[in-house]
């Protein structure tokens, strides 16, 4: 799994982050565990990536 920030996702993706965010409330999109990321400079990336 890979996991993005909301605005990444949103560029690669060519929306806003605005709407990157509402499918996540809409739960359209899953977020990441919490138990697989780490905080990194205010960024969330997963483990493997480091």
């Amino acid at each position: 799994m890979n996991a993005y920030t909301v605005s990444r996702l949103a560029l690669d993706a060519g929306v806003s982050v605005h709407i990157v965010r509402d499918y996540l409330l809409r739960g359209l999109l899953r977020p990441v565990e919490r138990d697989t990321v780490v905080a990194l400079g205010g960024r969330l990336l997963s483990k493997g990536h480091l």
